[in-house]
């Protein structure tokens, strides 16, 4: 299998669907990540939290832990469009890749760049077996409705690499402390819990052929 991970920010995926995509790389699946924004973010002040150059090598360094291919977009955070241009270039990666699954933003939440970027990839991935929407809230929880997961994936094999993933984004972890961590491992115990395993990740599905996906 051939997997395309899109988010809007380096950090997103490692936040959401990290172990998932550890468990794809384990069972020989190529995997992609795609962050559309170069991670640069400013407050109110005009004051940097996180800049180019350190949001850039966090994502390496998260992207290296998962085994993946890390493409990184030339966007704004905060104003990442969504238009003809971007739904191309998500477009062009996903067809060299030859996709047959992408894992994006869900549209629910109330992040603009986030709904964005999910409306892009969805756009972009029309013609993709398996489009599987992550969930979101961490470390923002306001959604414009409730998640209401369909498929749910066991990674509690994949559970410490993920954390390591989210680590590597020293940036995030320093702005929002110990609790970020704790509600990542937290949540997946939650979705663990309901499926009777340790720890999982969940997913709105936008369309699954589950042919051939995550066998093991």
């Amino acid at each position: 299998m051939n997997v395309v991970a899109i988010c809007a920010h380096p950090d997103d995926i490692e936040f959401n669907c990290a172990g998932t995509l550890l468990k794809h790389k384990e069972e020989g699946d190529e995997v992609v990540m795609i962050t559309v924004s170069n991670g640069a973010t400013e407050n109110h002040k005009r004051e940097i939290i996180r800049s180019e150059k350190n949001a850039i090598l966090e994502a390496k360094r998260a992207a290296s832990i998962i085994g993946a291919k890390l493409y990184i977009l030339d966007y704004k955070a905060l104003d990442i469009p969504c238009n003809h241009k971007i739904i191309g270039e998500l477009e062009s990666i996903i067809n060299k890749h030859h996709a047959d699954t992408v894992y994006t933003h869900w549209h629910g939440h109330t992040n603009q760049d986030h709904r964005r970027v999910s409306m892009a990839a969805l756009a972009a991935a029309r013609c993709v077996e398996r489009v599987l929407m992550w969930e979101e809230g961490i470390p923002h929880s306001s959604c414009i409705s409730g998640f209401s997961p369909q498929l749910y994936v066991d990674i509690t094999g994949q559970m410490d690499k993920k954390m390591e993933a989210v680590r590597a984004h020293v940036s995030q972890v320093r702005k929002y402390g110990k609790d970020l961590m704790d509600a990542i491992a937290a949540r997946a115990r939650y979705r663990g819990y309901q499926i009777r395993v340790k720890y999982a990740e969940c997913f709105y599905v936008s369309k699954l052929v589950n042919d051939g996906f995550l066998s093991k």
